[in-house]
């Protein structure tokens, strides 16, 4: 069970870490499988480390460690947090978040960010993604970065298709600035909160988080938060484990676009 703060915390930013979460024999068991796999990947003479083929991959997301990792008490967290509503997996497997080693220098990208589900007339949450490492993600490694507070916004009591709510919160100066090219000093997004407002919501805080963490820990984020890719700029590969719940009774009105 969550703490009233965690609670909180979910509710505000749209996201929750759980530190050390997961039981040690079962990540060490995904760890050893994942590592496998790439120790198996060519590399062709290569000193750095290889990408598995995506065949490979999938047979891992598939395998008993790895769905052994969604045990049941986390699936009781994103019960939980869905309200004690039934949820439903978005897919039939994890999936694996690879990020190769591809910069020089990292910086928060004004690229790529988007949100995978719509916003529904019920104006609730209607998904939770979770998170877990399956090596150690540092600062600057490719962790996943989303806009904590993000999904307060455009809940307005009417759908918005997901390809159009990047383009709505883009008129808004925090996004503007967030998705410029032109802006300078982009780690500032890490450090310097940011505010929008929303006709229903107030004034809500934004700050961009990277997810960074150790094996067994976990990040529970709502699926309505705007995300996107980050560079890795370490010598080690990001390697990191999501799957993605819906709530059971919403899940026919998301796809239906």
């Amino acid at each position: 069970m969550l703490s009233r703060d965690q609670h909180d915390r979910f509710r505000r930013q749209g996201l929750v870490h759980l530190d050390a979460f997961l039981p040690a024999d079962e990540v060490d068991a995904a760890c050893a499988a994942t590592r496998r796999v790439f120790d198996e990947a060519e590399t062709n003479g290569s000193a750095q480390p290889a990408v598995p083929a995506k065949g490979r991959l999938r047979g891992a997301s598939e395998s008993e460690p790895i769905r052994s990792l969604f045990t049941a008490a986390l699936m009781d967290v994103v019960t939980e947090l869905a309200g004690g509503r039934p949820v439903r997996p978005m897919g039939n497997r994890p999936q694996f978040l690879v990020t190769m080693p591809n910069a020089e220098e990292w910086t928060v990208p004004p690229t790529i960010w988007h949100v995978d589900l719509p916003r529904l007339p019920s104006n609730c949450l209607v998904g939770i993604q979770v998170f877990t490492f399956l090596s150690d993600v540092v600062p600057r490694g490719g962790g996943t970065l989303v806009v904590a507070g993000s999904h307060r916004l455009l809940n307005n009591g009417s759908r918005v298709r997901s390809k159009n709510i990047k383009k709505r919160l883009r008129r808004l100066p925090y996004f503007q600035d967030l998705m410029s090219k032109q802006s300078g000093d982009r780690e500032r997004f890490l450090t310097e909160p940011g505010t929008a407002q929303d006709p229903d919501a107030g004034d809500v805080s934004l700050r961009v988080v990277e997810l960074c963490g150790q094996p067994g820990d976990v990040y529970l984020t709502d699926m309505r938060l705007l995300h996107t890719l980050a560079p890795n700029a370490t010598d080690e590969p990001r390697v990191m484990l999501t799957h993605r719940f819906v709530v059971e009774e919403l899940a026919n009105a998301l796809w239906d676009e």
